[in-house]
């Protein structure tokens, strides 16, 4: 029987002779035929890359599309799927303005500031310049090849943090006090020895005293610490990418890369409590080699950053933390807090979190820089 998928068509199987095919039918009755649904999909985008021919009807959503498609091989699969997904959310679906079926001789400054302004009624002001970014990659790409008509994105403005609808949100971030709290509950034991929480709070506090992103400490192994130096490098993380041939498995691939940026890879000297991480890990797992991942569930699987979320909730609630409703980020921002606090240079702050640029930690941490100059105004001429 075929079921719908994406809206469009419709997808099923059928007996031909001896064999059984995937198969995908499109809204006209057009059939493309497969051993596999994965084959199926190779076909479909074959399809679309042949059957894409510029004329005077041609729609910006048809264009961008296919502008993707050509770029598919110069990106990281990440990112690909990440323009992918914004395209199709901010741009094909998005009812509020139809930019998609604008026509390419069409597009002009206007066109876009409207688009642009009615994305501000519903979106952050963060998300409006992500879609922005890649509409410019597309008309540029358009312009050089006399596609579209020239400068239609000159003078363009994001709308201001003022005027949009979803306010930016600050990562919330413990106290000196609260991290100790959080520290202190992974200690916690049933009343028959047992601890109440397991592998994801000890990865959770390894975050929180190395200030390692999540796919940072998803990915790292055992060849990148040293426990005789208190220290770890950071060469990869952990991505997640589109089960493109999905067949009922799993809707995306896991696997690990290399950080995105050259700061990103970095060595973290450890203190005492993510050494303690470290050698309850290496407990737990003794018979390790070198290739093998440092944080594994209590059944010995990668750790799921969707679980440790709710681990986190859960800690910081028994804990009575200031703040309760925190995210895995928040303890790597309590991490970079707690350094400048204690009067770390920024710079080196910046190096140890693996930020592309010091303006970067300083956005992040004004407040506490602002409240640094503050004392230090207040102690010299009080």
């Amino acid at each position: 029987m075929s079921k719908r998928k994406n809206g469009e068509g419709s997808w099923g199987k059928k007996k031909i002779g001896k064999y059984t095919y995937n198969y995908y039918r499109d809204i006209n009755g057009n059939y493309t035929y497969g051993k596999t649904i994965k084959e199926v999909n190779q076909k479909l985008t074959q399809k679309k890359e042949q059957e894409f021919v510029l004329n005077n009807k041609t729609t910006f959503g048809e264009y961008i599309n296919n502008w993707l498609l050509q770029k598919k091989s110069t990106i990281e699969p990440t990112t690909y799927d990440c323009y992918e997904t914004m395209i199709d959310s901010q741009i094909i679906n998005f009812k509020d303005y139809d930019l998609a079926n604008q026509q390419l001789s069409n597009l002009s400054r206007e066109t876009f500031q409207k688009y642009l302004d009615a994305l501000a009624e519903k979106y952050s002001r963060a998300t409006i310049k992500k879609i922005w970014v890649i509409i410019k990659q597309c008309i540029s790409y358009g312009e050089i090849n006399n596609d579209v008509p020239i400068n239609t994105t000159k003078l363009v403005k994001v709308p201001i943090e003022a005027n949009v609808k979803v306010k930016k949100k600050e990562v919330p971030f413990l106290t000196k006090n609260d991290a100790d709290k959080l520290y202190n509950i992974v200690s916690l034991t049933y009343s028959n020895g047992e601890p109440v929480y397991g592998s994801n709070a000890r990865a959770l506090i390894l975050i929180m005293y190395s200030g390692m992103r999540v796919s940072e400490m998803i990915a790292l192994k055992w060849k990148n610490v040293d426990i005789k130096n208190k220290r770890i490098s950071i060469e990869q993380s952990a991505a997640e990418i589109k089960n493109r041939s999905n067949d009922g498995g799993n809707a995306y691939i896991q696997y690990d890369k290399s950080p995105k940026t050259h700061d990103s890879e970095r060595i973290i000297p450890l203190p005492n409590r993510a050494m303690e991480m470290i050698e309850w890990f290496e407990n737990k797992n003794k018979n390790h080699t070198p290739d093998d991942y440092v944080c594994l569930s209590n059944n010995k699987t990668k750790i799921n950053r969707r679980d440790i979320n709710r681990t986190l909730k859960s800690m910081a609630k028994r804990a009575e933390c200031s703040i309760t409703d925190l995210s895995v980020h928040s303890l790597r921002h309590t991490y970079g807090s707690i350094l400048l606090s204690e009067g770390v240079d920024i710079k080196k702050v910046s190096e140890l979190l693996g930020h592309s640029d010091i303006t970067v930690t300083y956005n992040i941490y004004i407040g506490i820089l602002e409240n640094e100059k503050k004392d230090e105004v207040e102690r010299v001429f009080n």
